[in-house]
């Protein structure tokens, strides 16, 4: 039996997959297609599975990034591990993939942390998680700031993907920032980092997918009748 992490919602996907009994990763990838090519996700995951032997049946639980991040990408990633689960009965949970991050970014210090997306419109989306009982635990909802606002007093460790379009606005905090490439989705399996929903109401809200603004930018244009 498998465990596995899919996580679509920076730019590109990764994905993950851990024998239960024994804890090793049997797959492990963070270039597979997403976006406006996301229509071949499912079919370069079933590569990569067939690759190393293993059927989708065989994987008895989901872990899925609900974001913040690309609108798109998080609701591929959401509705794919959605419409999977229905069809092999496994169970699945969504988890923030600001806390992925957090955790790709903790050290064996009890530094709070400051996750950053790129939030566009020269803002940065900002979630604070601090260390309690050995666990990192988010300090209320993720909100947007201004570049230009941004404090060093908000946490001692900064996590930041890398995104060209934020990183030069970032040069104050260059000594407490750690940058990702990409996000490891399987940063917790294994682990008993995060509780798995109880019931079917409980996992349907785990999968809601993190908005910190409105998906549509613009106002639409009123159609006349």
């Amino acid at each position: 039996m498998y465990s596995a992490a899919l996580d679509t919602s920076a730019g590109t996907a990764s994905f993950v997959v851990v024998d239960c009994k024994s804890g090793v990763r049997i797959v492990s990838d963070h270039s597979l297609a997403v976006g406006k090519d996301s229509a071949g996700l499912l079919v370069a995951m079933l590569h990569l599975l067939g690759q190393r032997k293993v059927r989708l049946g065989d994987i008895v639980e989901w872990t899925v990034g609900v974001g913040p991040g690309s609108f798109t990408g998080v609701r591929v990633g959401i509705s794919m591990i959605r419409g999977i689960c229905a069809g092999t009965g496994a169970k699945c949970r969504g988890v923030a993939s600001s806390l992925m991050m957090a955790y790709q970014g903790h050290t064996d210090t009890n530094d709070d942390i400051a996750v950053l997306h790129d939030g566009r419109r020269n803002e940065l989306i900002l979630t604070k998680f601090a260390i309690e009982e050995d666990n990192l635990v988010a300090l209320g909802d993720p909100i947007l700031v201004s570049t230009d606002g941004l404090s060093k007093s908000l946490a001692s460790r900064f996590v930041l993907l890398n995104d060209n379009r934020a990183l030069p606005q970032l040069d104050y905090f260059r000594e407490s920032l750690v940058i990702l490439s990409h996000i490891d989705a399987g940063i917790l399996l294994g682990r008993d980092k995060v509780v798995w929903p109880e019931d079917t109401d409980a996992v349907a809200c785990s999968l809601d997918p993190i908005y910190v603004r409105p998906a549509v930018f613009t106002t639409p244009k009123k159609v006349l009748v």
